[in-house]
């Protein structure tokens, strides 16, 4: 993936995007501008996919029209683009390139071995959100992100119904009643007992329970076959073409299977240590134990120096087999980390002297001495 003069982008190139890929910088910086241009791309290509199965299918006539503008106004990144403006998205033969304000590419057909399921779920830094929704308090009109954010949480919790988070000592449960689902978390610790609204539970809580729960139905519970069945019979009848759909191949055949997520500041609200918790269970999902029907990729951008230090140690267990012991690790190969500044990336991967791969989080560690010596200087 290439972006040139996007938004707060001036220059990032990516030939390569790793299973697990970790973007911190300021605010601002452009961040989530990167994993949207991607989650964009790689829903172009889905698009695409879908529609080279219906044509290859009998299926002439197909309801899909890509127009840059109306996509970029729908995510909201209109007012990024300017006449200078070049993002170009490779995957296998099939190059997407916009420039000079056109969108190429997508009116090729996949190569049939080339064919993939994909899903894109975008978890949002507004989640907290989510709670009022559900209760009714507020609209998702017109924020896209949320409101993706927000549908993929009523799939996971229509899926999973009771689900613990052991470091913050509660568990949600999503009761049915004559009113219809009721989202409750409830407290697991003894002595501390307390059954309230999930739009009632702290900051921290309404936005790690969206996120977990997501995560947990895309890396556990998905059925990704059954999701693009479903969509392939609504593209046929729109079109008025199922007396023409005669399956080239199974859905289920087909060699490709893709879930990619994004996540926007996992940290939010939480406590350091908790932080680590959750990098573990995100870890453990989509890394150390991820599903066995299909690959699953994790973006996230972050702010904090306690999860970019933290990957180290997931780096760590990997090469010294501690993972084994139900820790999650990540092996070098499937990770990268980039920072984000002044409109370009660098990669924070680097070679300690004796040969492992670690990430180079100095500057961090940096600002915290500082914070440590100004204090011993002025007492």
């Amino acid at each position: 993936m290439e972006i040139k003069d996007f938004g707060p982008i001036k220059h990032i190139h990516v030939e390569d995007i790793k299973p697990m890929t970790v973007l911190i910088g300021e605010s601002g910086s452009g961040k989530s501008t990167i994993m949207k241009v991607l989650a964009l791309s790689r829903w172009l290509y889905k698009m695409m996919s879908i529609r080279s199965y219906l044509k290859y299918s009998g299926v002439k006539k197909t309801p899909f029209r890509f127009r840059i503008d109306s996509l970029l106004r729908t995510v909201g990144l209109e007012d990024y683009m300017r006449t200078s403006s070049i993002i170009t998205y490779k995957n296998g033969d099939v190059v997407i390139r916009l420039e000079n304000g056109n969108l190429n590419g997508t009116s090729q057909y996949i190569p049939k071995s080339q064919l993939s399921l994909e899903k894109i779920s975008f978890i949002a830094d507004n989640r907290n959100l989510v709670a009022d929704i559900i209760e009714g308090k507020i609209s998702v009109k017109k924020q896209f992100y949320l409101n993706e954010t927000y549908e993929d949480y009523v799939k996971a919790s229509e899926s999973i119904r009771d689900f613990g988070v052991d470091y913050l000592g509660v568990k949600l449960e999503v009761r049915k009643t004559q009113q219809g689902l009721k989202h409750r978390i409830v407290s697991t610790e003894n002595g501390n007992t307390f059954d309230i609204k999930l739009s009632d539970a702290s900051s921290g809580m309404k936005n790690i329970m969206p996120l977990n729960l997501i995560v947990e139905y895309y890396s556990k519970k998905f059925d990704i076959v059954g999701s693009m069945n479903q969509a392939i019979f609504s593209y046929v009848t729109k079109a008025d073409s199922l007396k023409d759909f005669k399956a080239v191949e199974n859905v289920g055949e087909l060699s490709h299977k893709r879930v990619h997520l994004f996540i926007e500041e996992p940290e939010l609200s939480l406590f350091p240590e908790s932080q680590l918790h959750l990098v573990d269970f995100i870890t453990d999902r989509v890394i150390s134990n991820g599903p066995e029907d299909y690959d699953i990729s994790l973006m996230i951008a972050t702010h904090s120096p306690y999860i970019v230090n933290y990957l180290n140690v997931l780096l760590s267990r990997k090469t010294n087999g501690d993972y084994l012991n139900d820790r999650p690790g990540v092996d070098e190969k499937q990770l990268d980390v980039y920072r984000v500044f002044e409109g370009e990336i660098q990669s924070l991967m680097t070679l300690t002297k004796d040969g492992k791969t670690r990430v180079d989080a100095t500057d961090m560690v940096e600002t915290m001495e500082a914070i440590g010596n100004e204090y011993a200087e002025l007492n």
